[in-house]
């Protein structure tokens, strides 16, 4: 599957650049539309009423209109930051075990000075200002192992394939008032991901409601990344670059990502392409970690992300928060909205 996946994503790479240009003309469109619909109703908030109205960043509501993906309109959002432990309680680990498989996984809170407690204080002042380091120093682990072996003889199960695990975000909570909750991306052109990898290759899903393949309730996009071992990077994939898979196989000449209806992201190891088990055994079988610092929404054009990242060519971002995630940062400090969300 990881061979299909890297060689449809080069594919997928190649039309992104006329899909996202297409992409943003009918965004902006949207955007005048709506700015008008507002414009007689717009009042003047304090900032406190404004932290108190803003989307929370993991979870917007479906019921929210398209833009609400990025309510400010920043080129950088932070969606997911996994130093909040209430961001890493949005999400829960997969994997065989649950189908009576040898693998394990977990998503744990880590950081370089080894110290993984979550800090807390009764001091407003202090505990903002640790809840400020931690989102620039502390960062979520996804750690386990690989076991492409066959359950334990007697053990009942429909397990088909062993191998896999990861992390995925929790289905959104149902209402009355929203009883069909999604998350709405349409307002980015690409995804960043913050990780340290351990020389394996990773998977990043994302899972939309279906409108494609008739027997399935959702559509699967995914993205196959390898980042470096012990160093931290941004992977950035655009939007459209994620390749749509059923049942593990690429589609051949799939529409565009129904982005405003995503049900829900997912990082994984990336499964063997071997048939045997022995093979699949001998190249997955193992120890894995992935560190993720955070997940971003991009709004900008591929020219203004390679600049970006020319501009910061030569210096050292050897650590949790750099790249696109301290742009995301830096705008929450300014703004102070991250404060009450942890």
């Amino acid at each position: 599957m990881a061979t299909r996946l890297r060689g449809a994503l080069a594919r997928a790479v190649a039309r992104a650049s006329g899909a996202s240009a297409a992409r943003r003309d009918a965004r902006a469109s949207r955007e005048v539309a709506s700015r008008a619909s507002r414009a007689p109703t717009a009042r003047a908030e304090s900032s406190s009423t404004a932290r108190a109205r803003a989307l929370d960043r993991g979870v917007a509501s479906a019921s929210a209109p398209w833009y609400a993906a990025s309510p400010s309109g920043r080129a950088v959002t932070l969606l997911y930051a996994f130093a909040s432990s209430a961001d890493r309680g949005r999400w829960d680990v997969f994997g065989d075990f649950e189908h009576g498989g040898a693998s394990a996984c977990e998503l744990v809170a880590s950081s370089d000075d080894g110290d993984d407690a979550d800090e807390d204080s009764s001091d407003a002042a202090t505990a903002t200002a640790r809840r400020r380091e931690a989102l620039r120093e502390r960062y979520g682990t996804l750690r386990g192992r690989i076991d492409c072996g066959p359950p334990p003889s007697g053990t009942k199960t429909r397990l088909r394939r062993s191998g896999f695990a990861g992390a995925r975000t929790k289905p959104l909570a149902k209402t009355l008032v929203n009883p069909d909750p999604t998350l709405d991306f349409d307002a980015y052109d690409a995804l960043s991901y913050r990780v340290r990898g351990d020389g394996r290759m990773y998977v990043a899903s994302v899972r939309t409601e279906n409108w494609m393949t008739g027997d399935s309730t959702e559509d699967v996009w995914q993205a196959a990344f390898r980042p470096p071992r012990d160093e931290w990077v941004d992977v950035v994939v655009p939007i459209e670059a994620f390749v749509q898979t059923y049942r593990g196989r690429a589609v051949a000449d799939h529409a565009r990502m129904s982005a405003n209806r995503v049900v829900f992201l997912g990082l994984a190891v990336a499964g063997s392409a071997e048939t045997s088990v022995e093979a699949r055994r001998a190249e997955a079988d193992g120890p894995f970690r992935l560190d993720v610092h955070s997940i971003s929404g991009l709004r900008m054009t591929e020219e203004e992300m390679e600049s970006r990242v020319a501009a910061r060519e030569g210096t050292r971002e050897n650590y949790p928060c750099g790249g696109f995630a301290a742009s995301a940062v830096e705008a929450l400090d300014a703004l102070d909205d991250f404060v009450d969300s942890h």
